[in-house]
């Protein structure tokens, strides 16, 4: 006996079956391979009639359902169906029959019993029909590895009822409808003494051959059939966009139900004139009822009878917060038990004009559970290259300056007004995860599951488009409203700088948002890069900056000393970041980005015969070249492990010496944090030294390398450590209390203040010896 005719017979293959399938397509990567494969598959499926999705879900839930009803109250009038009850009965004693499954379960007395208290119930008999071994094997499938999370059923169901819905509203401005006073509406019930929950619509429903002709067919997206139909009709304009909202692609989403049930049953009533109402269902084996009923009312009823492990879906609570989370902007409204669901309508769907700032706000705080006003907001519609509708938001903070764990992207993804993905990666690069709001496109790439995105070059296209739409926002409000401007840089800058140094296709784009302090600029005021363009002189080729602390430090640096004699605009920066930001432009627009803490810094249009002539009116003794040789060969000497050269400079004028062309202190610090545990890697490398000649401690240093060279050798490591001070590069300044001491003590010269000292003592002493001998003698002549 085949596999195929045990999974008809058997309700313990079945399950094992099922079991198999569970098992095989448990993990990620077969069950994406499976949903990519099912996809393309589906794809090519025999045209749909004009049936929902939601309507094709009902067949396959009457279908599930019919197999698990009694033999007595079931008539069969299918040889396929009489078969496989024989084969059943054969089978009795190794597997329990329908019928005795029936007996054990007598849920099918209740569930008809709540049907007649809402109206629907079955009227006379019904017909068996069968499943074809791959429909079954499929639906395993479906129901078991497409799908990551039991919830999204619930999704599903709520999107097919939208679309019935919206076909129904599309239709009846052309054709008449039955109940064309009905509203359109979502309504779900749970009940968790039985263990079910219902959802119900009001749309389009479907007749007895739609029922019949497609549910046994996995994929007929009666949706997809619907908007062939409506595009082929020779009488609809062009660029009618009426269907725009139809959700439905695939038509596997009613097929979830099963991931949390094996017994669905639907009632369904046409909106078309001259059908009646039919009753479906299914259950865990390969046939379906199909049979007529009565007090339907128009669209679809769908009754789901829940697994014990799946109990929390009758929870009404826990369904609320499915609906809000997957379908809170469906654009019908959906009651739970009676109470409205869906209060907020996607906003980004609406004309810009006609949205209020407190909606916005409010939608806001609804989107992000928030309580905060957003400082700033993006609402654009694009349908060039990619039809795109997004609602973005700037919050008036984040969190990670708090100290807090890393934000996940704050962009939601929605197709037709449907959740695909919260927090979804993929649509913007993670610089710009402080960006909250929505994105929705028709055109998405979706896997089958509708929860995941493609990966695909359109993905790609719409993530640069957004971006692309992000820095103009945020350039337009740098230009138009500065001090709004100013507020969201001061709270963001960190991300910009982010994206400069890991969106390379942007970065460029992304430097002209950067804005910072200049020495031609008070504290607190902020430039851009073009500023500093645009204010320069035509003949300069560079754009100088410095990284600092803080602003006093900048502008006491010896770095900044020839440019600040010169007027040469140096912009500030305070953050350990900006160093890394500024190597990885290397250059704006056509002008190289400069440290001025590196060598060969030449200040443009500086006139070194005027700079010499200052520097001889100020210092009455100017060292030769020759003296000058003499002590950068005496130094690098003396120091050879922390001097690489020694040369002499012309851009200092108020310190002794600096360091060139170094590590940068922002640079070695974050090399620190990454190599906490490998500290000996971390060491001072050796030194490039360069020395203003006409300081007069250089002058004095080469006076004591020859009178004095002890003492002079002391006072070249002191220099050595401020200059790496100036530099950020000393780790340690304790190192060096030891050699300032002693060079205190020798400058206050302590020594002769000592012999002094030990002189005026000795003095004392003898004196001090005499007058006590008087004393004595004064005594003695007292007592004569």
């Amino acid at each position: 006996m085949t596999f195929s005719r045990l999974v008809l017979r058997s309700g313990s293959a079945r399950r094992a079956f099922a079991l198999r399938s569970t098992r095989l397509f448990s993990s990620s990567t077969v069950r994406k391979t499976v949903g990519t494969t099912l996809s393309t598959a589906f794809d090519g499926c025999l045209p749909l009639a004009a049936p929902l999705q939601a309507g094709f879900a009902m067949n396959i839930q009457t279908r599930m359902m019919s197999t698990t009803s009694d033999a007595k109250d079931t008539p069969v009038n299918s040889e396929g169906a009489e078969s496989a009850s024989t084969e059943a009965e054969a089978s009795e004693e190794d597997v329990p029959s329908i019928k005795n499954q029936s007996k054990e379960k007598p849920a099918e007395e209740t569930e008809t019993k709540s049907f007649q208290t809402s109206g629907e119930k079955l009227s006379g008999e019904t017909e068996t029909h069968q499943f074809q071994a791959e429909t079954q094997e499929l639906l395993h499938i479906v129901s078991r590895a497409i799908y990551t999370d039991k919830e999204v059923f619930i999704r599903e169901l709520i999107s097919n009822a939208s679309d019935a819905s919206e076909q129904a509203r599309f239709l009846a401005t052309t054709e008449k409808l039955q109940s064309s006073d009905r509203p359109l509406e979502i309504r779900i019930y749970t009940d968790s003494k039985k263990n079910t929950i219902t959802i119900q619509d009001f749309g389009i429903g479907m007749t007895k051959d739609q029922l019949k002709s497609h549910l046994g067919t996995i994929a007929r997206s009666g949706s997809k059939r619907f908007l062939k139909e409506f595009h082929e009709n020779k009488d609809i304009t062009s660029g009618d966009d009426r269907t725009s909202a139809i959700i439905g692609q695939f038509g596997v989403g009613f097929y979830s139900s099963f991931m949390v049930s094996d017994k669905v049953e639907v009632f369904s009533q046409s909106a078309r004139p001259g059908h009646g109402a039919h009753y479906w269902k299914s259950g865990p084996n390969a046939s379906f009822e199909l049979g007529n009923a009565e007090g339907v009312k128009r669209g679809t009823k769908i009754v789901i009878n829940l697994f014990d492990d799946a109990k929390e879906f009758s929870d009404s609570a826990s369904v609320e917060r499915i609906i809000k989370r997957y379908s809170s902007f469906v654009p019908f409204p959906i009651f739970l038990n009676d109470k409205k669901i869906n209060v907020f309508g996607a906003l980004w769907a609406q004309p810009a004009k006609s949205i209020s700032e407190e909606k916005y706000a409010e939608f806001y705080k609804h989107l992000t559970n928030a309580y905060d006003t957003p400082m700033d907001r993006m609402h654009f519609t694009s349908d060039v290259p990619i039809s795109i509708q997004a609602l973005f938001f700037i919050p008036e903070y984040h969190t990670e300056k708090y100290g807090m764990s890393r934000m996940d992207p704050g962009v939601a993804v929605y197709s037709r007004k449907v959740l695909i993905k919260a927090k979804a990666k993929e649509i913007l690069p993670d610089w710009l995860r402080f960006v909250k709001g929505v994105v929705d496109s028709e055109d998405l790439p979706l896997h089958i599951s509708r929860e995941q995105l493609q990966d695909s070059q359109l993905i790609k296209k719409i993530n640069k488009a957004l971006v692309r739409r992000l820095v103009s926002h945020f350039s337009t409000t740098a230009k138009k409203e500065k001090e709004k401007y100013a507020k969201f840089y001061k709270e963001y800058n960190t991300f910009l700088k982010e994206g400069v140094c890991t969106d390379i296709e942007n970065k460029d784009v992304i430097a002209k948002l950067l804005r910072f302090e200049s020495s031609k600029t008070d504290a607190g005021k902020y430039r851009s890069f073009d500023d500093y363009i645009a204010d320069s002189d035509g003949k300069q080729k560079n754009i100088y900056y410095l990284v600092s602390s803080k602003r006093q430090l900048a502008e006491s640096s010896p770095y900044f000393e020839a440019f600040k004699r010169k007027n040469t605009e140096v912009l500030f920066m305070y953050s350990p970041i900006d160093e890394i930001v500024m190597q990885n432009l290397s250059k704006y627009s056509t002008r190289k980005l400069v440290s001025i803490e590196g060598t060969d810094i030449n200040v443009e249009d500086t006139d070194e015969i005027d700079w010499h002539d200052e520097k001889k009116k100020k210092f009455k003794h100017v060292l030769s070249s020759a003296d000058c040789e003499d002590l950068c060969e005496w130094m690098e000497k003396i120091l050879p492990d922390r001097l690489k050269s020694v040369k002499s400079t012309t851009r200092l004028d108020e310190s002794p010496c600096i360091i060139v062309d170094h590590e940068s202190a922002s640079v070695r610090g974050f090399m620190k944090l990454v190599n906490q545990d490998n500290q000996m890697n971390m060491d001072v490398q050796k030194q490039k030294l360069e020395i203003n000649p006409n300081h007069p401690t250089i002058r004095g240093l080469l006076y004591t390398m020859n009178d004095d060279e002890p003492l002079a050798m002391r006072v070249a490591e002191q220099l050595v450590d401020h200059a790496l001070i100036a530099a950020g590069l000393l780790d340690d300044p304790r190192m060096m209390l030891n050699r300032m001491n002693d060079l205190l003590a020798i400058a206050m010269d302590v020594e002769g203040i000592e012999s002094e000292m030990d002189e005026a003592k000795l003095k004392a002493a003898k004196g001090g010896s005499k007058a006590t001998k008087g004393e004595a003698k004064a005594t003695k002549g007292e007592a004569k």
